[in-house]
């Protein structure tokens, strides 16, 4: 899940540079950027785990907004240049990425949860 994390936030934060939405003088995100997202997973165990269960509908909705305002707040003092589609490219990146993020920590959280049900059991 890790990885999964990391692997995602980086694409999306190089998607992101690659169309021009955002200038963080690279071709790539700095390592520290990338490195939020691991910190982002947390979240998901605790915050976000009363998510799980709501619809996709309200999850993107979720996602568009704060995956937005996360994004104001972490970059509003990096001094990065921004485009002026850059929150709503963001908006709706995160319309999509929320509900599949939240769906994927469940099938994790329910394989593992299967798992050790399994391992009592033997």
């Amino acid at each position: 899940m890790m990885l999964l994390f990391y692997v995602s936030g980086f694409l999306q934060d190089t998607f992101l540079i690659y169309i021009d939405k955002v200038d963080m003088g690279g071709t790539f995100p700095p390592f520290w950027i990338a490195c939020l997202w691991l910190l982002f997973l947390g979240y998901y165990g605790d915050v976000f785990r009363k998510m799980l269960d709501f619809p996709v509908w309200l999850s993107a909705l979720l996602g568009c907004a704060g995956g937005t305002l996360a994004y104001y707040r972490g970059l509003s003092s990096s001094g990065f240049h921004l485009s002026t589609e850059f929150y709503a490219t963001v908006a709706i990146v995160w319309a999509f990425y929320m509900p599949f993020s939240l769906r994927t920590f469940r099938y994790f959280m329910h394989k593992k949860l299967l798992g050790a049900d399994l391992a009592l059991k033997t």
